[in-house]
């Protein structure tokens, strides 16, 4: 046991089964990471001032949300969490879209 750790809070995870995505639920989970990743490489197209690459992104995003949407409708029974706004502001000039004068 960890010591400093109540009991109950110490979970033994070598037990547990691990979860299997079949179907609908493997290609909506595909989807989701894949927005997830493009996301993560608009962050770091914007972190090294790459506008090429920004832009290029941005125009993939759009493609990648509408697939997450159309793999997400298809889910039954739903998903308790509800998908929720995909939208993403986006202007061509990196320096105007981070530092607009407020």
């Amino acid at each position: 046991m960890i010591q400093g750790l109540a009991p109950e809070i110490v979970l033994d995870l070598s037990e547990s089964q691990p979860i299997v995505l079949t179907g609908d639920r493997l290609l909506a989970a595909e989807a989701m990471q894949l927005l997830m990743r493009v996301d993560l490489e608009i962050l770091e197209a914007r972190a090294q001032w790459n506008q090429d690459w920004f832009r290029r992104l941005m125009r993939i995003r759009p493609r990648a949300v509408s697939r997450l949407r159309r793999r997400w409708a298809k889910l039954y029974p739903p998903p308790a969490i509800p998908l929720g706004s995909l939208r993403r502001r986006y202007h061509a000039n990196l320096a105007e879209y981070l530092y607009q004068p407020t």
